[in-house]
This record gives structure tokens, C-alpha cells and sequence, in this order.
């Protein structure tokens, strides 16, 4: 099993005088009981037995007899809204990218599953790593509006509830909820992770639940090559034309602020001098078939421009 293992060891009275003869078979049988360790987890056990007479010294089995600790509590955590101005309670669906410094409405439920009571119960945030201090507001818990607790900037942990009790699983009063706004500084692209625990007096390790987003933003992907249809042999002195290709697979639009494309080098054909690939002062860049002045060095500079789409640029260059 997994961590500190502890072993129960038996040693036979009469070292040496207790045997098991061919075709018999020794049955020990005991109880362990599972203190506080984490549930949900398959814990597995290692036997090993010592003795004489055999071919070896000892022989020993890895892995055995799994058991599965059922947990006695559980808590959920989701985004429950973005603020567009206003919260609707409910309406965010799972992966949807947030806005760009968005306020966002969490929704906590914590039930007990044991088939007694739960108390000391604490609930407690680590908030998102994307908010300024003091960013959580409208904390209400169980129905009743409560003091937003003050929070350090950048990932903090706040207590949600303290002390609190459930009754036993499956009856009224064995879950609790909460809800709380956390306003984020997200900058675009930025995942966006807040993650709620639960513990109490009779489950003092606890369960977690996470609550993921990643703000929209773009993602540019550039690819480059010899313009179809034409060749990607040339002699010295002639013209090739290249296409680079920039696409935008985010979830927003990316603002397009420079392009450089570096021409092939060669070697020095002779002392003091050089032979490279130039622009060609023809040269003509397009941003969706909006003609752009081309640069005519090794760097390209297109003026600002929003890419919602895959976007194609092409030059013609020269030898």
C-alpha cells in the first residue's frame, strides 16, 4: 500500500517446530481497522513469509488483497455564472472560455455520506492564482448572506465555514451549500483554478473538488512554404514566391502586431563579399486581401490588426 507501510509480524512459538507438510495449508485470519486515510483509495498489502527447508529462504507476495475506504463526505465546486453584467445562477457550461478579467459567481455543495452525523465541518478556498486581495463578495452560506472573508492577492486560502454540522447521509440537513462572486484579474489564454475543501471532526484529511476555466484568447500557428503552383527550383538571379500562413485556433481574436521572416543565408562566395536572398522591392504583403506595404529588410512590419480566422500573407522574394 501506498506511503508508510506497517507490518504485523508472526513468529511461531517453538522456532523451527512448526511445520506445514506437503499439501497442507496454514490460514491466518485478522482485522485491521482503516483509521484517517484518505477514501477512494484501493489500499493493497505485502505478505512475506521466512523459512527453512525450501528451495529458497523466503517467499513474498506484492499487491494483494485490495480494499476500497469509502469516503464519508464530498463536496463539489463549479462555476455557477460570469457576470455579463449580472449573474444567472446556472448557466455556465463546463469549458467554456471566460472573458478577459472576469468576475465569476462559484457554487460549493458539501454533503455528508456517513450514516452519522458530521460535525466540526470546515469549508475552505483556495481562491484562482488570478485575483487582487480582497476579491471575494455576496458569500452566501447555507441561505444566510455572510461577511466575505478578507484574502491576500494571487491564490489565497479563505475559510468559507467553520464548525459546521450535517445530519446523517440521506436525510434533511445532510448537505449544505454555498456560493460566493470572486472578481479575477485573467489575462487572455490564463487557466483560471479554484479548489474547495472539505474536512470535519470525523473526517479530519478531507475531499477536494476543483473548478476550472481558462480566460479567451488567441492561439497564432504560422506555417511557411513555396506558393502552389509554382517552383521551388530556381536558378541564380530568379524569383521565388513564398506563402506563410498565420491561423488562429483560440478562443478570441488575436491582435496582429509584427511578422519578420528570416530569408536563407549562404556561405561567402568570396573573400569580402556575400550571397543572400533579398525582398524584392515588388514585393506586395495582404492581410485578407488588404494590401500592406511590404518592409524591405529581413523583418516584415504589418500595421495592427484583429485575426478571428486563418489569415495568409505572401512576398515575393528574389535572389
Amino acid at each position: 500500500m501506498a506511503g508508510v507501510q506497517q507490518a504485523v509480524t508472526w513468529t511461531f512459538p517453538a522456532a523451527g517446530t512448526t511445520t506445514i507438510s506437503p499439501g497442507q495449508t496454514m490460514v491466518i485470519t485478522f482485522v485491521a481497522t482503516y483509521g484517517a486515510v484518505p477514501a477512494g483509495v484501493t489500499y493493497l498489502n505485502d505478505v512475506k513469509v521466512n523459512y527453512t527447508g525450501g528451495a529458497t529462504a523466503s517467499e513474498t507476495g506484492n499487491n494483494l488483497a485490495g480494499v476500497n475506504v469509502v469516503p464519508i463526505s464530498k463536496i463539489t465546486k463549479t462555476i455557477d455564472c460570469i457576470y455579463q453584467p449580472t449573474c444567472v445562477a446556472g448557466t455556465y457550461v463546463d469549458g467554456t472560455p471566460i472573458p478577459v478579467n472576469a468576475k465569476l459567481g462559484y457554487k460549493i455543495v458539501y454533503e455528508n455520506l456517513s450514516a452519522s452525523a458530521a460535525s466540526g465541518i470546515a469549508i475552505t478556498d483556495i481562491l484562482p492564482a488570478q485575483t487582487a486581495a480582497n476579491s471575494i463578495s455576496n458569500l452566501i452560506v447555507n441561505g444566510t448572506p455572510t461577511a466575505a472573508p478578507a484574502s491576500a492577492a494571487g491564490g489565497a486560502t479563505v475559510t468559507l465555514l467553520s464548525g459546521g454540522t450535517l445530519t446523517a447521509f440521506n436525510t434533511a440537513g445532510s448537505t449544505g451549500t454555498i456560493t460566493f462572486d470572486v472578481q479575477t484579474t485573467a489575462t487572455a489564454g490564463a487557466g483560471v483554478t479554484n479548489t474547495g475543501k472539505m474536512t470535519s471532526t470525523q473526517d479530519p484529511l478531507g475531499v477536494t473538488s476543483l473548478a476550472t476555466a481558462a480566460a479567451a484568447g488567441g492561439n497564432l500557428t504560422l506555417s511557411k512554404a513555396v506558393t502552389t503552383n509554382t517552383s521551388s527550383t530556381v536558378a541564380q538571379g530568379g524569383s521565388v514566391s513564398y506563402t506563410i500562413t498565420v491561423s488562429n485556433s483560440g478562443s478570441a481574436a488575436a491582435t496582429l502586431n509584427t511578422l519578420a521572416d528570416t530569408l536563407p543565408g549562404t556561405p561567402a562566395i568570396a573573400p569580402g563579399t556575400t550571397s543572400r536572398f533579398i525582398y524584392a522591392a515588388t514585393g506586395a504583403i495582404t492581410l485578407n486581401g488588404a494590401a500592406i506595404a511590404p518592409a524591405h529588410t529581413a523583418t516584415v512590419t504589418a500595421p495592427a490588426a484583429r485575426i478571428a480566422s486563418a489569415k495568409t500573407l505572401s512576398a515575393s522574394l528574389t535572389t
